[in-house]
């Protein structure tokens, strides 16, 4: 019978078919199987569980490409539907030992002609559960005799920025042809809204970290409290006494040294144990090989981009068709300059080679996050181990150095959300990804999806300007709890509100509280024990003091309670207001950007903040009452409008 998928029925249209359809008792040609692309993921050092990162990647994929799918069906072009769903088939497979390879078929519907229909086969390259588990102690060592150059190597790069970025909005404006219709103006406005002096701020809070002698004070600083953190914390860890003990596990302060660093060891210096590791990446690519998957792109992530290389070096798997390698946030500078710093880096390091000329025609793709402490920065060639970044691949180019495709991107501009932050982010890594897995073997542009530079560049910095707000919210936040402590600390501006009566007002509540006791008893128990240990050694006047600040202590906890609160709300709010723009940007047309509801919010919660200075300044009553009022309506009026 012919076939009456809406996939095939699309490439006949758009191929001009138009002959009738053979009887039913007439033999035809079979149509070609669709081409299949195979997508492995390998996931970076931790204790995740199997399955884990083919779920949480492959999910965050399809809903990018549900939301196109059903923009393409809603398009007023006429094409047979394909259905929002692009999910085929999904399963996991026993091959009767104790592994299991858990996989999932994505569709690509025919665009045009030059795009016929597409599968991708998606798996992961499990290995944390392959390997011994690191004691803790060995964690605990490893960690010690390489924080130096772990937090030196983050400060070095923590000041390297996007050079290009303006330059290169320049051009895609300078390339737009003319004239203009409405779509084109409207990104056009996109790119140099973010250029004007309303958003410049971004720019110049970014452009402290580059300063040489702020990176120096963060890696002084940062290895210094870790040195002294680990130094306690190591012996009381070691202590006999249970209670201590539990209290060092329920901080989880042992999973997350033996999570963060633990596999470290093992895939740079335990050769049996990483060439296990080595083994299962190569499986991977030969299940998928096998499976018709002629061109297979590895998406690796931190340690991940360390188990790759080594992999695709290695003459074992050379074999294997690896048409392109995406790494995010990648651990593998990280590998290389301890590796370099501890002990001799020489040829047969598996972290060490020419992958150019071990891969001739590999393309590499290289995602990093400015504020990721992994990478910190783009990747820059160490000896033994040649490579060139570039903003786009160039042709013609000799395989070595191998040329990586260098793409500075903005997830959060925070140290501790940026690493793990990419899968959130369709405008930069998410929509990029997808043209990369769809043109396995060219830099993107040979893509069916987003097509415009265009529309991808105006994505890219409606992003950048809305983690602006956030990275502007942090610092707002921190500055209003600051100036609220300050203008309690001097009783001569706030007379009647300083900290010292507000920590005796909060005192008298507490006080007023039923049952109190439980709490206050064991403090002041606490607090009595304290001052006798100090009055024994002869510190009696330290005792005094600790007594005098008690008041401004709790004091000060009130506006920064208070703070605090407002803060964690308008992280909420950002964070829901993110979701439903990432939203808009799936679909090959995004939506307009903002929400009436959000900037209401913003307006309020910024109202909110103003009027904790406010209050401790001692402004009147009356008078913060009034600008309550006036921002309560304010902000009404902006969500109406």
């Amino acid at each position: 019978m012919p076939s009456r998928s809406p996939v095939a029925q699309v490439v006949r249209r758009l191929a001009g078919r138009t002959e009738p359809e053979p009887p039913a008792n007439e033999p035809r040609e079979a149509e070609p199987a669709p081409r299949s692309i195979g997508v492995i993921f390998v996931h970076g050092i931790g204790n995740q569980p199997a399955r884990e990162t083919l779920l949480n990647w492959a999910n965050a994929i399809i809903e990018v490409l549900t939301t196109w799918r059903r923009a393409f069906d809603e398009a007023p072009i006429t094409h047979p539907t394909i259905g929002e769903d692009p999910v085929e088939q999904a399963s996991v497979e026993h091959d009767g030992a104790a592994d299991e390879r858990a996989w999932v078929r994505i569709g690509i519907p025919a665009t045009d002609p030059a795009h016929p229909a597409t599968t991708w086969l998606l798996t992961e390259a499990y290995w944390a559960g392959e390997i011994r588990a690191p004691a803790f102690a060995q964690a605990l060592r490893y960690l010690q005799s390489h924080i130096g150059a772990i937090i030196g190597g983050i400060a070095a790069g923590y000041g390297l920025r996007e050079r290009r970025r303006e330059r290169r909005i320049a051009a895609i404006i300078a390339d737009q042809p003319t004239p203009w219709d409405a779509a084109i103006e409207s990104q056009v406005d996109e790119l140099r809204r973010s250029a004007s002096l309303r958003w410049r701020w971004i720019d110049w809070f970014d452009e402290i970290w580059q300063l040489p002698p702020v990176r120096g004070l963060l890696s002084v600083a940062a290895t210094t409290i870790s040195v002294v953190a680990l130094a306690i914390y190591a012996p009381l860890r070691a202590l006999p006494i249970q209670a201590i003990r539990n209290w060092a596990e329920l901080a989880s302060i042992d999973a997350q040294i033996v999570s963060a660093f633990g596999d470290l060891p093992v895939l740079l210096d335990d050769p049996v144990q990483a060439a296990i590791v080595r083994a299962r990446l190569g499986e991977a690519i030969r299940w998928a090989r096998d499976r018709g998957c002629d061109e297979i792109v590895l998406v690796a992530h931190s340690g991940g981009a360390i188990v790759s290389y080594s992999t695709l070096l290695d003459a074992a798997y050379a074999d294997l068709p690896v048409a392109k390698l995406v790494t995010l946030g990648q651990g593998l500078a990280l590998g290389w300059r301890l590796e370099r710093t501890t002990g001799p880096f020489v040829a047969g390091n598996p972290i060490r080679g020419d992958l150019g000329a071990a891969r001739p025609g590999l393309r590499w793709v290289d995602f990093w996050a400015s504020y990721d402490p992994a990478p910190a920065g783009q990747l820059v060639a160490v000896d033994g181990c040649p490579l060139v970044a570039v903003e786009s691949p160039i042709d013609g180019q000799p395989p070595s150095p191998i040329q990586v495709e260098s793409r500075p991107i903005t997830n959060y501009m925070h140290m501790g959300e940026d690493h793990d932050g990419y899968w959130r982010n369709e405008e930069g890594f998410l929509v990029p990804l997808i043209r990369h897995i769809d043109d396995p073997r060219g830099d993107g542009s040979g893509s069916r999806f987003y097509t415009s530079r265009l529309g991808r560049a105006a994505r890219i910095e409606r992003r950048r300007r809305r983690v602006g707000l956030l990275f502007g919210w942090r610092r707002l936040a921190f500055g209003t709890g600051l100036a609220s402590v300050v203008l309690g600390l001097i009783p001569s501006i706030t007379p009647e509100a300083s900290l010292a009566t507000t920590g005796d007002a909060v005192a008298s509540v507490w006080s007023r509280i039923p049952a109190h006791e439980v709490i206050s008893g064991s403090i002041d128990g606490f607090g009595s024990m304290v001052a006798v240990g100090l009055d024994t050694i002869g510190l009696h006047a330290v005792s005094l003091w600790l007594a005098w600040i008690g008041p401004w202590a709790l004091g000060a906890m009130v506006p920064l309670a208070a703070t605090y609160a407002i803060y964690a709300r308008g992280v909420g709010s950002w964070t829901a207001a993110d979701a439903a723009e990432r939203e808009k940007v799936r679909a090959e047309l995004p939506g307009p950007a903002g929400e009436a509801w959000a900037r209401s919010e913003a307006v309020l919660l910024v109202g909110g903040l103003v009027a904790l200075v406010l209050a401790a300044a001692g402004v009147p009553l009356g008078l913060l009452l009034g600008w309550i009022v006036g921002v309560a309506l304010v902000a009404f009026v902006v969500r109406l409008s």
